[in-house]
């Protein structure tokens, strides 16, 4: 691929390349797990030791980045890449990786050069390891050779060590009875598993990081985020929704990349189906949201400010608005969270009038209202405050709650529509066989009809009818089913896509 395309996002080279990279692993925990496992394995001497995981979930960048711990420290390694392989090719392969000179001949000469060397390595302090990759596609027969090479060992340990790495029906081949010594053998068992929302969002600006990007705006949350929806969280197919959107942009002229262009690429791949509708809210989620809701008051219950500012007002006479001095709102007013949101109705009716009494407003009576001025002025700017920074939480926990409301809807939405199109196509693919098979000969019969004798009946006799008549039967018929017949001949359309 043109190096241009990325030189125009400010990229060295590209960020979302399927080869198997090191320098594009993102350790999230269970990868950076599954890799100090893998390397504490060969450490110390385990033997045989099991990497499994979903297609496309980056088990052959996790084994290229042991077998780059590997060389880096030095340590003989054999790595078989295509597994459909019998015995005899397996050692050849074998041997060559460890720079063994040897004239494969036979297996048992095969294996009687392997242990000299092994136990020479063993002398130095060396450990091999020999690493199968898509270890699902091995023979029985040669799975039961590599196990055989287990028993090439000291009383301090195992003189060779094997990495098995396969997809995740290699585990319940291992449980075959004739596979059931290896399974025994097996001393550590790692795995893969598809990323989470957040995990696939720092793969991506991991990606775009060792790529060469100065920022992480180059693709906007929302795209990341649909990325994540369509690949269920699986880093191929992430990698090749992103760099089909990424051509997109370059090519439309619009930065940065966004949800659209994600599902432009995932419709293309074939990847916008058999998607699952996004969970609905928890119980217990409800329930939050319900008790953070529980303390709003009604209009009634609120301050009357009209009538304590103008008793206010007069007794201080008549001060200009502008000049009154408000006193600071008190050090504490916000939204408690109602401790039971499930207790009973009448309970939370009372708490809530009781809460309305303490914030009711000072009464004004007018043979004290000279006295009782002051001490309604700031009672109420006092509440006012209260329930504006009161109402500013709530408000923003409603927001919060309608964003993530909304995102859920429109999630369910592509998966319904996603369905709808699948569901249409299958139901077009099946019904226009049956009524091509049903209306054809409909149609024969009504454009080519032949005028047989006809027989008609009566109560006294039967005669025969003319095929005059018949045949001006047969032409008004025909006139009146010509719309109908255009009507079938219409070839059946798809549903158009938005």
């Amino acid at each position: 691929m043109d190096k241009s395309i990325f030189n125009s996002f400010g990229l060295r080279e590209n960020p979302f390349s399927v080869n198997p990279d090191p320098r594009h692993l993102f350790l999230t925990r269970q990868t950076q797990t599954t890799l100090d496992a893998l390397i504490q394995g060969v450490q110390s001497r385990q033997g045989l030791v099991l990497l499994t995981g979903d297609v496309g979930t980056g088990k052959t960048t996790l084994i290229n980045s042991l077998l780059e711990w590997l060389q880096q420290n030095g340590i003989p390694t054999a790595f078989i890449f295509n597994s459909h392989l019998e015995a005899r090719e397996l050692f050849e392969l074998m041997l060559a990786d460890f720079h063994i000179a040897s004239d494969v001949r036979s297996t048992s000469s095969a294996v009687s050069h392997l242990h000299a060397w092994l136990l020479e390595r063993y002398r130095a302090g060396e450990t091999a390891v020999l690493i199968v990759d898509e270890a699902q596609g091995l023979p029985s027969h040669t799975i039961e050779e590599i196990r055989l090479l287990l028993n090439l060992e000291t009383p301090n340990g195992k003189l060779l060590q094997i990495v098995l790495s396969g997809q995740s029906e290699f585990n319940d081949r291992l449980k075959r009875l004739d596979l059931r010594p290896l399974h025994q053998r097996i001393s550590l068992r790692c795995r893969t598993s598809p990323m989470t929302l957040e995990e696939t969002r720092g793969c991506i600006q991991h990606r775009l990081r060792v790529a060469g990007a100065q920022d992480d705006a180059l693709f906007t949350l929302e795209a990341m985020d649909c990325a994540h929806f369509y690949s269920r969280g699986i880093p191929r197919i992430i990698n090749l929704l992103c760099e089909q959107a990424l051509l997109k942009a370059y090519y439309s002229g619009i930065r940065p990349v966004s949800a659209s262009m994600i599902e432009d690429a995932s419709r293309e791949f074939q990847f916008d189906g058999d998607r699952p509708m996004p969970p609905r809210l928890k119980a217990d989620e409800a329930i939050g949201l319900r008790a953070n809701l529980i303390p709003m008051q009604s209009m009634s219950s609120k301050p009357m400010m009209t009538f304590a500012a103008a008793a206010g007002l007069a007794s201080e006479g008549r001060q200009d608005p502008k000049t009154v001095r408000v006193p600071a709102p008190p050090a504490k007013a916000e939204l408690v969270r109602h401790p039971k949101a499930s207790a009973d109705v009448g309970q939370i009716i009372a708490e809530l009038s009781a809460g309305a009494k303490a914030n009711a407003p000072v009464v004004i009576h007018p043979a004290g209202a000279k006295s009782n001025s002051n001490l309604a002025a700031v009672s109420n700017r006092a509440s006012i405050s209260s329930l504006a920074r009161a109402n500013a939480i709530l408000l923003a926990s409603v927001a919060k709650s309608s964003a993530e409301f909304g995102r859920q809807t429109r999630d369910g939405l592509i998966s319904l529509r996603s369905y709808y199109r699948r569901w249409s196509n299958q139901f077009l693919a099946m019904a226009s066989p049956v009524l091509k098979r049903i209306t054809t000969p409909f149609i024969s019969w009504l454009k080519e009809p032949r005028p047989p004798t006809l027989l008609v009946r009566t109560n006294s006799k039967t005669h025969v009818e003319p095929p005059s008549r018949f045949s001006a039967v047969s032409n008004n018929l025909r006139d009146r089913a010509e719309p109908i017949v255009r009507w079938l001949q219409t070839p059946l359309r798809p549903a158009q896509r938005r």
